[in-house]
């Protein structure tokens, strides 16, 4: 049976043609790898997951035909229509790169299998409780260390606060740190966004947490300057989509 997405739904993205995505993909592909070498990385030190938020079901179809398995949603009721709608390509990981409300956990654990939004100590333990039992779940801890009251996540202070309580959780596997630079087109103030960012994670790294193995950093504006500031997950989405 398939799952009708609502009408309140609609994408802003048409029906591109598979060609035109391989183009784009092929494009972005490049660029991580220059970045990465800059960085003095491989390409396959970086894990690319297409932000799919402005897109539908079929065109994460196509790309999934061209290689793409990581696939970023924001939006619990949206992901949910596109995973039933995608329930035959069982080897997408679904990410949730969004906001999560809590009372929306139970829900979002049947679709994601990779949490890159933990922005609080409340938002961990709910987690944490909903995680079925012998199971763990794979999250990023959200730092916010640009300081935008716009932005959710931990501050260091916050963070440094909390993560004695969160480290408790033993069905939480605690994998990285995620953060969102300011919307600008100043390249400075990006990179020192993700300069912090990586500065903690190697101060989290030397008291005792050797598991923070990623940095998800850096989108379709970005995301060369936050290869070469240390990230190994990009969040690029219109970059994928432009015709």
């Amino acid at each position: 049976m398939q799952v009708q997405i609502p009408h309140s739904l609609l994408f802003k993205v048409g029906n591109l043609k598979k060609e035109i995505l391989e183009k784009n993909m092929e494009r972005v592909y490049s660029r991580v790898a220059e970045a990465a070498s800059r960085s003095g990385r491989k390409r396959e030190d970086i894990t690319v997951v297409a932000v799919t938020k402005t897109v539908s079901a079929d065109i994460i179809r196509k790309l999934v035909e061209l290689g793409v398995d990581n696939i970023g949603e924001n939006r619990i009721q949206v992901a949910e229509e596109k995973f039933h709608l995608l329930s035959d390509l069982p080897q997408i990981n679904w990410h949730l790169i969004g906001h999560l409300q809590r009372n929306k956990v139970k829900n979002a654990l049947k679709v994601f299998s990779f949490f890159h939004s933990v922005d609080s100590l409340r938002l961990a333990k709910e987690i944490a409780d909903k995680t079925l039992p012998d199971n763990k779940t794979p999250i990023l801890l959200q730092v916010n260390v640009s300081g935008e009251e716009s932005k959710h996540g931990f501050s260091e202070a916050q963070l440094e606060e909390s993560l004695a309580d969160i480290l408790e959780e033993k069905s939480l596997d605690i994998q990285g740190l995620m953060t969102m630079a300011p919307l600008t087109d100043n390249e400075k103030i990006c990179r020192e966004c993700f300069q912090k960012t990586r500065e903690l994670a190697s101060k989290l790294r030397s008291q005792g947490l050797p598991g923070l193995k990623h940095l998800s950093m850096g989108m379709s504006q970005d995301y060369e300057v936050a290869i070469e500031e240390g990230a190994t997950l990009v969040r690029v989405g219109s970059a994928f989509f432009r015709e």
